[in-house]
């Protein structure tokens, strides 16, 4: 029987936050009016995320609120642009050669993200996750245009056992062993629930919980 290997996207895989340079991307390319107010608040919750206080469908709903009543095919073509220009070029090769090991033994390979589907899917397909083994937040269209609300769980902090555990059920797969990789203490709910886990480019606070608790950590 095979192994399950999790993945966090953002400073785990990449060697940024899409969701972060996303907003930048809208500012700069005219998505966006007031980009200072749009930029300060955004720096708020920025902030909340990195001490581990923030309330995620709160942002979620803040950073999609320029995309409400944009056509979901226009979207999808400035994001392909996004993630030539902004994504691609920080993707870590260590964090492929991973993905790629497990591959090669025959693991399952799982993405979980709490940013975006609208984001996470190409670059998950890049990184070569298949489309059903990707988790991210749920964006609601009505008439392919964007309505500015979320769709189901949240794939963060507990939020992201609920999907992980639900993903199995639906898959009906069992694994020896799970693995998870990510880089942030907002995702220690699921680091406490796997065989394995593996501390990635830590945060300060992930840091010292990995090093208390005696677990892997990696530089990519």
């Amino acid at each position: 029987m095979a192994d399950l290997a999790i993945f966090d996207l953002d400073h785990t895989l990449i060697a940024t936050d899409s969701a972060d340079r996303w907003s930048a991307y809208m500012c700069e390319n005219g998505m966006i009016q007031d980009t200072d107010a749009f930029l300060e608040t955004h720096k708020k919750y920025e902030q909340s995320y990195k001490v581990g206080d923030i309330d995620m469908g709160e942002f979620i709903r803040f950073a999609l609120k320029p995309l409400i009543g944009l056509r979901e095919c226009d979207v999808t073509k400035k994001v392909i642009e996004f993630i030539e220009a902004f994504i691609r070029p920080h993707i870590y090769k260590k964090g492929v050669d991973v993905v790629r090991d497990h591959v090669e033994k025959g693991d399952t390979i799982l993405l979980i993200s709490a940013t975006i589907e609208d984001l996470v899917n190409p670059v998950g397909k890049i990184l070569g996750f298949k489309p059903e083994n990707i988790l991210a937040v749920n964006t609601e269209k009505c008439d392919e245009r964007y309505t500015g609300n979320l769709l189901g769980t949240l794939g963060f902090g507990k939020g992201k056992v609920a999907r992980t555990q639900a993903w199995l059920q639906q898959q009906k797969l069992a694994f020896d062993k799970t693995y998870f990789y990510s880089d942030s203490i907002n995702d220690l709910p699921l680091l406490l629930e796997v065989d394995e886990p593996r501390v990635v480019n830590p945060d300060p606070k992930l840091l010292i919980e990995a090093k208390n608790r005696g677990w892997f950590v990696k530089y990519f």
